[in-house]
């Protein structure tokens, strides 16, 4: 354990949930400067007793900078009119960094290594005393909360377009970034180890956004040189969409956990409200997983070939042809697929009629998840030997009850009366915060200082 670091590294406010937005070191560890300068005031040497008066007169100047700067926000502060948490909550920070600066000082000016780690110890004791008397709480256990995971819900459309209404889950770097932010705070990590870590954080973030960034750019482009309305135009302004999200999200990570599931929550209730809004007028139905497996689809190339060869049905014949070969080439493997699945189905059919209820359980679940496999590639090879006749809806609305079966929503959707969106898509872990709860006026601040 580093020299000084005793209980809690870091407190936060009650009313924030994050942990960090309000997070204050309540230790003191000591600076390279303070260990050199302690070390060298106890040599007999004058010498290296004055190189050690240097080094404390150079860490005394910046602090007492750091001072001037921190007496001048503290007076803003305490000058602003408006009362509300936040304003009070951004005076106490100013307030609690003069004590550490002050306390700072007083190590500083330690003459001996012995006397520098007691004065360390005393002003432990007393950060963390001024920290809970102003209603500071000891941060931990934030590493351990789990980040919401919503039920996958899909919209399909009559013609087998299918499009997720929200995310599975946060994007990988926001995931990593929040767990090591959780880390870092339940730890205690301070200092120099602290700024190179949030470095590295804040540098992967930012060349993250700006890739996601120019890729909104190029959506944005394309949708605008598609028809408006059509498929291309909309899939296009999802992605851009997307990508703004995923930057949003990954912002949020630097934060922590339960920051990053709180914005998740709000990010993917506001991604299905504006698919839901957007294509439950063009006819899109609310499905959802059977048995771990996502709702059958056509593909886009079957869509656009069954368009083409519907309008040219005399005069394609070559054009027929190439397609024919690529889709027969595209249907092995589904092919494969839905034997496979079928001679599952036979296998597992007997224990369906067992007397112990949990192989009967078993067995259902497993001829389910098989039978989903088997219709959605069929389906697949259908839609696909359709196209080249021009005929998919016609297909489509063959297997289309089946689809809805097996894929349907069970439950009645739930329409907000304004937006016309359905809300009730998914659920997320009871642990995470609705948005727009007490601790919102912290939402505004997504950046963090590397040096407090």
């Amino acid at each position: 354990m580093a020299i000084g670091v005793q209980g809690p590294g870091y407190y936060h406010h009650p009313s924030d949930e994050t942990q960090t937005k309000t997070a204050q070191r309540a230790t003191f560890t000591p600076t390279l400067s303070n260990q050199l300068s302690s070390r060298m005031l106890s040599s007999s040497n004058k010498y290296v007793r004055g190189m050690g008066q240097t080094i404390q007169s150079v860490r005394r100047f910046d602090l007492n900078q750091r001072q001037k700067i921190n007496d001048s926000r503290l007076a803003r502060r305490r000058s602003a009119t408006e009362s509300s948490l936040r304003n009070d909550i951004a005076l106490s920070k100013a307030e609690f960094k003069q004590d550490r600066l002050r306390m700072k000082q007083g190590i500083n000016d330690a003459g001996s290594h012995r006397q520098m780690q007691a004065r360390i110890k005393d002003a432990n004791g007393k950060m963390q005393d001024y920290l809970q008397d102003d209603g500071y709480q000891p941060s931990s256990g934030l590493a351990k909360v789990a980040l919401p995971r919503p039920d996958a819900v899909y919209l399909s459309s009559p013609e087998g377009h299918r499009v997720r209404a929200g995310y599975d889950k946060p994007p990988l770097l926001a995931r990593t970034i929040a767990q090591t932010t959780s880390l870092q705070s339940d730890h205690g990590v301070t200092g120099v180890n602290k700024a190179l870590q949030r470095t590295v954080q804040y540098g992967a973030v930012g060349v993250r956004n700006a890739t996601l960034y120019a890729k909104q750019g190029i959506y944005k482009a394309a949708a605008s040189f598609s028809q408006r309305g059509g498929e291309a135009h909309t899939t296009f302004q999802r992605r851009a969409d997307k990508a703004s999200d995923m930057r949003t999200l990954n912002v949020a990570a630097l934060r922590g956990n339960v920051a990053l599931g709180n914005k998740f929550a709000e990010v993917d209730m506001r991604r299905g409200d504006a698919v839901f809004g957007k294509l439950t007028d063009q006819g899109y139905r609310q499905t959802g997983k059977l048995a771990g497996v996502a709702p059958a689809k056509t593909g886009w190339a079957a869509r656009k070939a069954s368009d083409y060869f519907a309008d040219n049905e005399d005069i394609m014949g070559k054009r027929r042809g190439l397609t024919k070969m690529v889709f027969g080439i595209r249907n092995v493997v589904p092919s494969l697929k839905a034997s496979y699945h079928e001679h599952k189905m036979r296998i597992h059919a007997p224990a369906l009629a067992s007397a112990d209820a949990a192989t009967r359980n078993e067995a259902q679940r497993t001829v389910a998840r098989h039978d989903a496999k088997r219709f959605k590639a069929q389906y697949g090879i259908d839609s696909r030997k359709a196209a080249l006749q021009g005929r998919l809806p016609d297909v489509t609305a063959k297997h289309d009850p089946e689809l809805m079966d097996k894929f349907g929503a069970k439950e009645p959707v739930v329409v907000d009366d304004d937006a016309s969106s359905m809300r009730s898509f998914s659920s997320y872990e009871s642990s995470i915060l609705e948005p727009g709860s007490e601790d919102g006026f912290l939402d505004d601040d997504d950046q963090e200082s590397v040096r407090r």
